[in-house]
């Protein structure tokens, strides 16, 4: 999200050493002791202005930002998940070195067996780009992501699970045609069909993906085919979204 409002906005270092106090298991401590240079909380949507949402899986009564420094932004994936796994509250970690940034973002559930416990249901990291390309004026991401243009209200976890979504949107315009067209439409009211419609998109790109890396004809004829299907129905939907 961009352009927190001024009444969410935190900006509290974080000592490292506090972090690598945690519990935690000894490769995954390895990796934060040899990436991490800083952390900083710079924002905490609290309070219930937008209402928090607690069920029997789901705990989410702030949504958290952080600025994560590393010491090169290919570690930002594996970084960003331990803290996912770390932080219980919902939140988006800003990785940045020297010249790149990415976003990541992850749906946390109650562990079903240990309630203290959470689980990361979904996850969505964008691509390194040049800092602050993200955060230009009027740029893709830039509009999708502001703060104020965030239309679902309904609770964080809602407001949480539109701006992942619009985050891989933005950072993947050409996965599909008319993948931009989806954020304007009147689908992120409801958060369980944007959450089919991130899985379509996922298995898009991994579909392409594998079609890339196949080497047999009748590999890429079968990886066509399910790309193609795949296709129809994020078609179909977007049909039945601006009639």
């Amino acid at each position: 999200m961009i352009n927190i409002p001024l009444e969410y906005q935190v900006n509290r270092k974080i000592a490292i050493k506090t972090i690598l106090s945690e519990v935690l298991k000894p490769e995954d401590k390895k990796i934060l002791k040899n990436s991490l240079k800083a952390i900083q909380l710079t924002c905490q949507i609290s309070g219930e202005s937008i209402p928090s949402y607690i069920d029997e899986l789901y705990r989410c009564e702030v949504i958290m930002f952080f600025d994560v420094e590393i010491a090169n932004i290919r570690q930002a994936e594996s970084v960003s998940t331990i803290l996912h796994q770390l932080i219980k509250p919902f939140c988006v970690i800003h990785c940045y070195d020297n010249n790149q940034e990415s976003f990541s973002f992850a749906v946390k559930r109650i562990n079903l067996k240990e309630s203290c416990q959470i689980v990361l249901e979904q996850r969505v990291i964008t691509s390194p780009d040049t800092i602050n390309s993200y955060n230009q004026h009027e740029s893709l991401f830039e509009k999708a992501l502001d703060f104020e243009n965030l239309v679902n209200r309904v609770n964080k976890i809602e407001l949480y699970i539109e701006a992942m979504t619009k985050a891989f949107i933005a950072t993947h315009p050409a996965l599909f045609l008319r993948i931009t067209n989806f954020i304007n439409s009147s689908v992120w009211y409801n958060s369980k069909e944007v959450l089919e419609l991130l899985k379509k998109f996922e298995l898009l790109k991994s579909l392409n993906q594998q079609k890339k890396k196949a080497l047999l004809v009748k590999d890429k004829v079968l990886m066509n085919s399910q790309i193609k299907s795949v296709l129809g129905e994020l078609e179909l939907k977007l049909e039945q979204l601006i009639r």
